[in-house]
């Protein structure tokens, strides 16, 4: 048989909490309903986690930003004078592993450039080495699907 001292100890607890806090129970119930209105924590969740919205935004921030210089550099002119005939290799292992690429000319080549500047920008002088390993890499995958 639980007693009255038991039955209240949670409320005594949490009470307790609320009387030591500044502004007691209307600044935490402010808080939330705060927190909630502003989309800060997740509505659809049965626990505070942050909202997916604010966890996106983190992670992009913490991601490294790549800076595109004002002048060309040799690596980045060597990459932008490639031809899209030169790059539609690149187009069908990347379309073979699942990159949604448009069969014109101009999107496999706009999508193998992009792919290019930001390796060069990531790697500079190796970025040409930094290529090969993810295309083996990419066709060791296929390989092994087979």
């Amino acid at each position: 048989m639980r007693t009255t001292r038991t039955i209240y100890a949670p409320f005594t607890t949490v009470k307790d909490c609320l009387d030591a806090a500044p502004g007691g129970v209307f600044r935490v119930a402010f808080g939330f309903t705060t927190l909630m209105s502003n989309d800060v924590v997740d509505p659809d969740l049965d626990h505070l986690e942050l909202h997916p919205r604010i966890k996106a935004a983190l992670d992009a921030a913490e991601s490294p930003q790549l800076i595109y210089p004002a002048d060309i550099t040799p690596d980045l002119h060597r990459v932008l004078s490639l031809m899209c005939f030169q790059l539609a290799s690149f187009a069908h292992i990347f379309r073979a592993a699942g990159a949604e690429i448009k069969t014109r000319a101009e999107d496999e080549q706009a999508y193998c450039l992009h792919w290019l500047i930001k390796l060069v920008l990531t790697h500079g002088e190796g970025w040409s080495e930094q290529a090969q390993l993810e295309i083996a890499a990419i066709r060791a995958k296929l390989q092994e699907s087979k």
